[in-house]
């Protein structure tokens, strides 16, 4: 699937072998932070390949409703992923931000981008090797993984996702 600038997506996996993580209740609301599918629960997904381990987390469990602050709860969760890398000995990681196609295409950049460096930011003081390379980027609407016409579909596009190679 190609970008609205008509890139590549972030990464391709082959031969995925997926796992669902289950899902953990959103914190409070604050602010007008409440799921907007009225669920209250989000979802974790890892999916792993032979060369890659992948976490998905979706932008309800991570931030507030058009925030890229930290709900503090979920910090020990991306504590965990960074003991995963740290596990692996990883040494590059990409973290990617992405919106729904709500709103500007502008905003929906500098938001995506702005959520990736938070989580970026938490899994720097986690992690043992300092030396790791990290590439952060916010990707907006660009590469969905669902449909935009739906609310349920819109909330599967809220995400930021963690990727990193596996050790061999």
């Amino acid at each position: 699937m190609s970008g609205r600038n008509g890139t590549a997506g972030p990464v391709v996996l082959l031969r995925p072998r997926s796992t669902r993580i289950p899902s953990f209740s959103a914190p409070p609301a604050e602010d007008d932070d409440e799921d907007e599918s009225g669920s209250g629960v989000a979802e974790e997904r890892r999916e792993e390949t032979n060369e890659q381990t992948k976490f998905t987390l979706q932008a309800e469990v991570l931030f507030g409703k058009n925030s890229s602050k930290l709900n503090k709860k979920v910090n020990s969760r991306i504590a965990d992923i960074a003991a995963e890398i740290n596990k692996q000995k990883a040494s590059e990681v990409s973290v990617y931000g992405f919106t729904d196609n709500l709103g500007s295409y502008e905003n929906g950049k500098r938001l995506s981008q702005e959520r990736a460096e938070a989580v970026h930011k938490i899994l720097l003081k986690s992690l043992k090797d300092s030396s790791l390379k990290f590439n952060i980027r916010g990707y907006s609407e660009d590469f969905p993984i669902a449909d935009n016409s739906t609310e349920d579909g819109r909330a599967q596009n809220r995400r930021v996702e963690i990727s990193f190679q596996r050790a061999d």
